[in-house]
Formats: C-alpha cells, structure tokens, sequence
C-alpha cells in the first residue's frame, strides 16, 4: 500500500513538473499572429512591414471632405450664416507620431549606421510620416508638443507646455531633411512599390511646409494680432530655434526643391499629368481601374498608365477597393458652398467661354448616357437647361 502510495505521489509530481513546464515552454509566449515589437524589427521585411502600416492614416476616399478649404470665405457659409467652432477636437492626437517613433527606435538598436543599412528606406518612411503628422497638427493648431521620442505615462512632454510654432517646423524641417537623405530615388521605384514614399515626394513635403510657414511668417503679422503669445498665459509662445530659417530662405528652399521634383519629372519621366484620354482625361482620371473586366476608358487606359501623383494613397481591386461611390454633386453646408463675394470675384464669363463649356459638359452626357449624372454636374456650375 505503501509502495502505490509513493507511487501515485511521483505521477503527480511528475504531472505537475511538466504542467508547469508546458507553460512555460510553450504556452507562454507572444501572439505569432500579432505585429508586436516581440516578433518585429529583427530584419529589414519586418521593418519595412512596419514602414507600409505608417500609410494608412493618408487621406481616403471615404474621409477626403475633411481636407477641404473649409470655414473659409471660399468655402461658404452654413445656413445660420456661419459655422460653429467646437470645444473638443479629435485631430488632438499623437499615436501615428508614436508609432513613427518606435521604428525610429527600434532602428537604432538594429544597426549604428542607418544610412549604408538595409532598412534605411523604412527608417526615411518614418521620419517623413513622423514630420507629416506634425505639419497637420500645425496648419491646425499653431504650436504643440513636439513627439520625437515614444513617450510613457509618466513622460514631462504628456504634462508640459505646447512648443513654439517655430520650433515645430524647425523639427519638421529636421525629419523631412533626413527623410530625403534616407529615401531611394522615386524613378529606381518599381512598380509593385509604387506608392511608397521616396526622395521627390520628402521634397515635394518639404517645399509645401516652407512655402506654407513662410507665407504666414510673412502675412499673418500684418493683421494685427499677436497669435503666439506667451506661451504660458495664452498662445505657444515666440521661442525660435538657433539657425531658424528666414523667411526669404523659407521661399528660396521652397523654389530650390520644388525645381528639383519637377527637372526630375522632366528628365526622367517620373512624372508627367495623365492625358491618355484628350479633353476627357480629367473625367476619367478617378476611374481608370482596369480589373475586373472594368472598362476604364475609351483608350483603355489602365493604372500602370497614371504618373501623376508625387504621393497617395494606394488602392486595388482586389486588395483594397476605395468601396465610395463617385458623385458630380457638392458637398454643401460649410464645406464647399461659395459666398457671394467669393463668386463676384470672378471676371464676367464671355458668351463664348460659356457656349464651350455647355458644349463640353453635353459631350460627356453623349459618353455616358446618363442624363442625370450630367445634370448634377451642370447645376454644380450654377447651370440650368431645360431639356423638352
């Protein structure tokens, strides 16, 4: 009795040995299906896995209203004469920055020489990204914290005062000069990594952001109103960075590479405006996928025949449909109605112009058969015709 005794308190032991061994061993571990930081960045695939899920806060089919000039003379007034300023806004948001922060990281521990290594396309993908979340959050609010590291609870940036408008675009500048050094050269793209970013489109970025802040530097003073104020009481403050650009040199930059996105389409081909289809290209642009059995056009020309666009947003149709309908109507209350000294603008339109305009929009009705589409499109102009 003894003996099975024992012998039933070995077998349990021995059961629970290798219960706590089988934990250990093989149960505990991290997700295989999940990208955690566990199981990525241990190779240039992973990182540049990681470099393509940066994408996809880019502007959408779905969400391009919100990039629209509006609460602006040119967009219009709502219905009660003006559109109402919330006291929350959702675009306070840092986590795209914090994830362009933990590749640069993580980076850093891969390898100390960044430039000459195998992921130094992914690394420019994040400071590139990192600086375009910034400059959003600029044109929106002025001075905010600047993100340049993945920040914990804990961290004095989460607690502290915004920064300066001046020592964001300092940065901006700062990520967007090492992205362009980083970046391959937009014409070595292949076609199946056409839509990442590469040096034309830093640059393009780059021009953007200095011929925006040179501008306001320039203008906004001249209205009287002291927008950066102390940083403390109101405002972010005046502080600005040692070696902070002019705003002649903010222009002259914006000249210099902007010339040397466009030479560089010149010579090379990059890029060049999309005209297979005549005076009917622009109609056609946003419809010229060609899976499907889809006819794109009255050329048949497809995607692979689109070089337009410096940066965007990628879709297929069989990985990632845009899955919105095209519409020839406005989007209306504050977003795109006209006000009426925004219309009176204009110089008068010649009898002429006018009769070439009409011309052109029936000859898209011939192409389409679609009366109503074309009389969307005609009363989007402010054009009325009675058909009998």
């Amino acid at each position: 009795m003894k003996t099975f005794s024992n012998s039933i308190l070995m077998a349990s032991a021995l059961v629970a040995s290798l219960a706590f061994t089988s934990c250990s061993d093989f149960l505990d571990r991290e997700p295989l299906s999940d990208g955690t930081e566990a199981i990525t960045f241990h190779n240039a695939e992973q990182f540049q896995q990681a470099a393509d899920a940066l994408y996809g806060p880019l502007p959408q089919w779905k969400n391009c209203t919100g990039f629209m000039d509006q609460n602006l003379d040119i967009s219009g007034l709502a219905s009660s004469g003006g559109t109402s300023v919330p006291e929350t806004d959702g675009s306070w948001n840092f986590g795209d920055i914090r994830t362009c922060c933990i590749l640069i990281e993580k980076a850093e521990e891969y390898t100390t020489d960044i430039d000459n290594s195998d992921i130094a396309a992914s690394v420019g993908t994040a400071h590139f990204f990192r600086a375009y979340h910034h400059f959003a959050l600029l044109r929106r609010y002025g001075g905010v914290p600047i993100i340049d590291h993945r920040m914990d609870l804990d961290d004095e940036v989460m607690y502290g005062p915004r920064n300066s408008r001046y020592e964001v675009v300092n940065f901006i500048i700062s990520d967007l000069t090492r992205a362009i050094n980083l970046l391959p050269e937009d014409k070595n793209l292949t076609d199946a990594e056409r839509g990442r970013v590469g040096k034309d489109a830093a640059k393009a970025l780059l021009a953007r952001v200095l011929l925006y802040e040179g501008t306001w530097e320039k203008y906004v003073p001249a209205i009287g109103l002291d927008l950066d104020g102390d940083g403390v009481s109101s405002g972010a403050g005046k502080q600005k960075p040692e070696g902070y650009y002019s705003i002649d040199k903010m222009f002259s930059e914006a000249k210099r590479l902007s010339a040397e996105v466009i030479d560089e389409a010149e010579s090379n081909g990059t890029y060049s405006l999309w005209n297979e289809c005549d005076s009917l290209s622009y109609y056609y642009l946003f419809n010229i996928d060609d899976k499907g059995g889809n006819i794109c056009n009255f050329k048949g020309a497809g995607k692979k025949t689109n070089r337009e666009f410096i940066l965007f947003t990628k879709y297929d149709y069989d990985l990632r449909r845009g899955g919105t309908n095209l519409t020839h109507r406005i989007i209306t209350w504050g977003g795109t109605n006209i006000s009426a000294s925004f219309g009176e603008s204009f110089l008068f339109v010649t009898d002429c112009l006018f009769e070439s305009v009409i011309q052109e929009i029936w000859l898209m009705l011939k192409i389409t058969q679609n009366l109503w589409d074309t009389e969307n499109l005609l009363v989007s102009f402010g054009i009325v015709i009675i058909v009998s």
